[in-house]
């Protein structure tokens, strides 16, 4: 091979790095996420590309034995260096990241868990996802105030922080009956929530994706918020109208992601709708249970769609997903859609669950009269996960048994 060809292949690495680390995403295997720390101490100006991290840390609730010795984490030294790095110092390199997630272990509210707070504290993030985190209230209460202190550090770490995801982060609302036989209709307790947030930790926080019951604490406190999803609320939905009430003409964007057989409990959602009046966009997100299978739980939900929307005159886009495929063959009549756009007469464009996107037409010489036209279909492939590989102190033909079978 030339030399001429050994210069353009260079050149040609060199793009393909600068695109290829850009992006990183290993939300599930603890074993690739070590070998991508031994990178990033070999390799250090790649750690410098990587803007967009998900990495799983699984390892820190795992002591797996081998033999009669307990596997501890290897360290990584660079190359000619005397110098060793853990796996969280070698994720430190990475300085440039402006979004970070990390799954596998509770990094907020862990005592033990503090190289990773100090890790996330001094990046400059845009976007921070926290997928495991407690139930508050703690069974030890005193726990409480300690657990939010972290929560709270972390987000006054990022002052730029703009989207904030705490998708699986559950405050208990108290209730005046310890085991109200209604909880829909149990009045509610007077005791303040335990997750308290001010207005300093979130400045720029323009969206947030939590549960009913975190996302109260978070409305009257983020000037900036727009774009609100609303996970798996169940029957929290309540608790948030009080809140939704007083802020919610600042959002934008709506996500509610229900149970379908939620959709029995329809006044409130009607009433949080009609607080969010300035919305332009709305994704709802419906997933079931296999005794939810029922016709007629299928048409409440439909004709829910196309009838109460008039809550949202501002309306633009309607998206409309069925988690886990479309099994339950969800899908908006034309005579729906054309509800949905005599409720909202700004609404431009509408996905239904079957992954059909559509768009309405304005008729040629007539005002006001609208056709559906047919953009497309979203596409239907799932994108396939990564198997695990072992850890990067093992030999190369270790099987899948020991550390890797508890990983999994």
């Amino acid at each position: 091979m030339s030399i001429r060809n050994l210069m353009v292949n260079r050149t040609f690495r060199q793009i393909c790095e600068r695109i290829l680390y850009r992006s990183i995403r290993l939300p599930y295997t603890p074993g690739r996420t070590l070998h991508l720390c031994k990178t990033f101490v070999l390799r250090p100006d790649l750690a410098l590309r990587v803007q967009d991290l998900d990495v799983c840390l699984r390892w820190y609730h795992v002591s797996p034995r081998r033999g009669n010795r307990e596997y501890t984490l290897p360290k990584f030294s660079q190359k000619n260096a005397k110098e060793t790095f853990t796996p969280v110092e070698a994720l430190a390199l990475a300085k440039n990241v402006k979004s970070f997630s990390v799954r596998g272990t509770a990094w907020v509210p862990d005592r033990g868990m503090a190289p990773i707070r100090e890790l996330a504290g001094g990046m400059k993030l845009t976007r921070l996802t926290i997928s495991t985190f407690p139930t508050l209230p703690n069974p030890e209460p005193r726990f409480d105030k300690e657990i939010v202190s972290y929560l709270r550090a972390v987000l006054q770490a990022q002052p730029l922080l703009e989207d904030l995801e705490l998708p699986n982060f559950f405050v208990v609302v108290l209730t005046d009956h310890a085991f109200p036989s209604t909880p829909v209709t149990a009045p509610l307790s007077e005791e303040p929530s335990p997750l308290v947030i001010e207005r300093s930790d979130v400045p720029n926080l323009r969206s947030l994706t939590a549960t009913a019951s975190v996302a109260v604490s978070f409305l009257p406190v983020a000037p900036k918020l727009e774009k609100l999803s609303i996970s798996s609320w169940g029957d929290q939905i309540r608790y948030l109208l009080p809140y939704s009430e007083h802020h919610g003409h600042r959002i934008r964007s709506l996500g509610l992601r229900s149970r379908l057989k939620d959709f029995a409990a329809l006044g409130d959602l009607v009433k949080l709708l009609s607080h969010f009046s300035n919305v332009e966009t709305c994704i709802f997100t419906v997933w079931w249970w296999p005794e939810d299978r029922d016709i007629g739980l299928r048409e409440t939900c439909l004709d829910w769609v196309s009838r109460d929307i008039h809550f949202l005159p501002l309306l633009r886009e309607f998206e409309i997903y069925s988690e886990s495929g479309n099994t339950l063959n969800l899908k908006l009549s034309e005579e729906q859609m054309m509800e949905l756009k005599r409720s909202c007469p700004r609404l431009e464009s509408v996905i239904d669950p079957s992954g059909d996107i559509w768009a309405y037409r304005l008729m040629a010489n007539e005002e006001e009269v609208f056709r559906l036209r047919h953009l497309g279909r979203l596409s239907s492939d799932q994108q396939t996960l990564l198997p695990d590989i072992p850890s990067p102190d093992l030999p190369p033909k270790t099987s899948s048994s020991g550390i890797w079978a508890i990983w999994k």
